[in-house]
């Protein structure tokens, strides 16, 4: 849950991420599924059941870990997966915001894209003490990585990286962006030499056109892909 890109459209935009995750910990492919009334699809993380992306009708929601500077206890500790689903079950974020239950979630990055009028980018921080809100300009490029894997330093390279990829791709689907990251993650190969099984588990890309979600998810450990509508 680990690079994350939002790429704005003439009638909506592209958010995609790649998840790098320990070759251990599988997710289940995507499905339509229901939370009271609203129609949502996402991958469900099968050891937490949780999600790291899902989207409904009205707004995208994407997660990426934060660094774990505090433990927390396990009997009480929420999975972060799940704060994200939870999101759903609010009619806006100042509503959310009130009920999440901190003290008991390691930080994240968590990104919210509402388009039910316009297209209206949210960030939301939590570092494990404080808890920051920031909107964003929504027809910019935007790009994310998590800070529990990646520095300030590679996530600045990969923004240019985007910008620059934008420019001499227009007409081009930020997936293969993504992809090339992929083919070419430096950073995690040497992460990799340290013995850690991670690598890019995944890629999910959400298009938002004119209302219209379509949600594509492309597994590497199991080279299947799915494509959902909304």
């Amino acid at each position: 849950m680990c690079t994350v890109s939002y790429i704005p459209m003439q009638n909506g935009f592209i958010l995609t991420s790649s998840r790098d995750e320990n070759i251990n910990r599988p997710t289940s492919s995507p499905k339509k599924r229901r939370m009271k009334e609203k129609k949502l699809v996402y991958p469900k993380d099968i050891q937490s059941g949780g999600t790291s992306i899902a989207s409904s009708q009205e707004r995208v929601l994407c997660l990426l870990n934060g660094k774990n500077n505090k433990k927390i206890n396990a009997l009480t500790k929420i999975s972060r997966g799940k704060i994200l689903l939870d999101n759903f079950k609010f009619l806006n974020a100042k509503d959310f915001l009130k009920q999440i239950p901190l003290k008991q979630v390691e930080p994240f990055t968590l990104l919210q894209v509402d388009f039910t009028k316009k297209t209206h980018i949210q960030e939301f921080n939590w570092n494990g003490e404080k808890l920051t809100v920031q909107s964003l300009d929504n027809g910019k490029s935007h790009l994310w990585t998590s800070s529990s894997l990646y520095s300030e330093l590679v996530n600045e390279k990969r923004h240019n990286l985007l910008l620059d990829w934008g420019k001499e791709n227009q007409n081009n689907n930020p997936i293969n962006f993504h992809l090339e990251l992929k083919d070419n993650n430096h950073e995690l190969f040497e992460i990799k030499k340290n013995k850690i099984d991670i690598l890019t588990s995944s890629i999910t890309s959400v298009e938002v056109n004119n209302k219209k979600v379509l949600f594509l998810y492309s597994d590497f450990i199991s080279n299947k892909s799915t494509m959902l509508k909304l």
